[in-house]
């Protein structure tokens, strides 16, 4: 179905980096949609937030500060910053 057909390479770019680090298809810079952009911090927050059979979750400031190491390079900084907006704001409320 096309109607679905940008949300699905949207969310199959989960992986891929600013930089071409990522994986499966090493897209650089303007080649992630803003979309993938947000999927691709929210995708590494909860991966790292989330207990694993292997090890327990990470707290969330030290998971910040390696995504704050990593904006503007790997990550979208717009997208780092707004995550870390929300997060303040959930701690708030």
């Amino acid at each position: 179905m096309t109607a679905f057909r940008e949300l699905a390479d949207d969310a199959s770019d989960h992986h891929e980096k600013l930089d071409g680090s990522g994986y499966p298809r090493g897209l650089r810079g303007a080649e992630l949609t803003p979309t993938a952009r947000i999927l691709v911090v929210a995708d590494i927050f909860e991966a790292m937030t989330a207990a694993r059979p292997y090890r327990e979750p990470m707290p969330i400031g030290r998971v910040l500060s390696a995504l704050a190491a990593d904006a503007g390079t790997k990550l979208d900084r717009d997208c780092v910053a707004a995550l870390h907006s929300w997060i303040e704001l959930a701690a708030a409320a």
